[in-house]
């Protein structure tokens, strides 16, 4: 199994005509072989192309009793671009 948190990046115009740029953060969850080709040949800055199913668990704090959500998308298919 691995856990991964790869970026995606996305430049679009403000209201007033100024770039802006956004970085949105994804929980990846990878298994089997695919997890194996993750740790052996992703590294920081690494370009993929990734399909995957979304998950999304549920859980009680134990310190505030609040629940706590999270949304990781499953891989099914990953293909290194660099």
């Amino acid at each position: 199994m691995a856990k991964f948190s790869p970026a995606t990046n996305e430049r679009y115009k403000d209201k007033d005509g100024q770039w802006q740029d956004r970085t949105e953060w994804h929980n990846l969850l990878a298994w089997q072989r695919t997890a194996e080709i993750v740790g052996e040949y992703m590294k920081r800055g690494s370009k993929v192309y990734i399909e995957g199913s979304l998950r999304t668990s549920s859980w009680d704090d134990k310190s505030t009793g609040e629940k706590k959500y999270r949304t990781e998308i499953v891989v099914n298919d990953l293909v290194l671009l660099s």
